[in-house]
C-alpha cells in the first residue's frame, strides 16, 4: 500500500457500542510513514499526538515529503499548514501506520481511547464551537490553539469542548 492512501469510514454515533455518545459522520484515515524521529518529540504510543510532514516541503519535493509524518516540531516547519494527522496507535520510527486526518473523531474504531483521549492545546480554546489550528507547544509537540482572527491559513478544526472541560 502506498503512503498517502486514504480510507473513509462512517461513525454511527451509537452510544451503546462504546459507552459514550459522540458525533455521527465520516472519519478519514491516511497511511503515512513515520520518520526516523517519531519518538523525538513525544511518546510514540500516544494516540493524541499531532504529526506534521517531516522536513521541508519544496516545489521539487517527492510525494514522500507529504507522506512522512513527524512528531518533533524541531524536525518540521509545517505546524500551521493544515497538514496534520493524529496518531491512533503506537508508531515506530521509519514504519508505516494509519493516522486520523479528517472528519469526526473515530470513537467506534478506537474505542479503547474513547473516554480518555485528550488533545494537547495551549489553553486558548476555552469554549466549545471555536475554530482551532496548529501551534508549537513548549514541549516541541505539534498541538492546537484558538485560530487567530487575522490568520493567513485556514483553521484545522472546531472544538467540541473547551480547554479544561
Amino acid at each position: 500500500m502506498a503512503g498517502g492512501t486514504k480510507w473513509e469510514l462512517y461513525c454511527y454515533g451509537d452510544q451503546v457500542s462504546v459507552g459514550v455518545s459522540y458525533r455521527q459522520g465520516y472519519s478519514t484515515f491516511i497511511y503515512l510513514k513515520g520518520s526516523g524521529h517519531m519518538s523525538g518529540g513525544a511518546p510514540d504510543a500516544a494516540r493524541t499526538n499531532g504529526v506534521c510532514p517531516a522536513g521541508t516541503i519544496t516545489a521539487g519535493a517527492t510525494d514522500m515529503a507529504l507522506h512522512t509524518a513527524q512528531v518533533d516540531t524541531g524536525q518540521t516547519t509545517h505546524e500551521y499548514s493544515g497538514l496534520k494527522a493524529i496518531c491512533i496507535g503506537a508508531v515506530t520510527n521509519s514504519y508505516y501506520a494509519w493516522y486520523w486526518c479528517a472528519g469526526v473523531y473515530p470513537v467506534e474504531y478506537i474505542a479503547s481511547g474513547a473516554v480518555a483521549d485528550v488533545f494537547v492545546t495551549d489553553d486558548t480554546a476555552t469554549a466549545a464551537g471555536v475554530e482551532i489550528d496548529g501551534v508549537i507547544l513548549s514541549t516541541t509537540i505539534p498541538g492546537f490553539r484558538l485560530h487567530p482572527t487575522n490568520a493567513q491559513t485556514p483553521g484545522q478544526g472546531i472544538t467540541l469542548l473547551g480547554d479544561g472541560a
